[in-house]
């Protein structure tokens, strides 16, 4: 996923869950990044929880089938 449709899911989530309590603006120069710590603080650890979620998988490894022999899994 990249970082614009994370950024994305997360202002959704944000406004389903918080409505207009939480000021959603970004700066219109420089980084971009929220004006409100309402929305940086939360934006930084949405961020870091997903990090955590990618596993990084082998494009091809064998498993072993037993009496059948090994197979390659893709």
């Amino acid at each position: 996923m990249s970082t614009e449709q994370s950024r994305a899911a997360f202002e959704k989530f944000m406004e389903e869950r918080f409505g207009d309590l939480v000021d959603r603006r970004r700066a219109l120069n420089g980084d971009k990044e929220y004006m409100s710590l309402d929305m940086a603080m939360p934006w930084v650890a949405w961020q870091s929880s997903r990090a955590a979620l990618v596993v990084e998988l082998p494009e091809k490894f064998e498993v072993e089938m037993g009496a059948y022999g090994t197979a390659e899994v893709i």
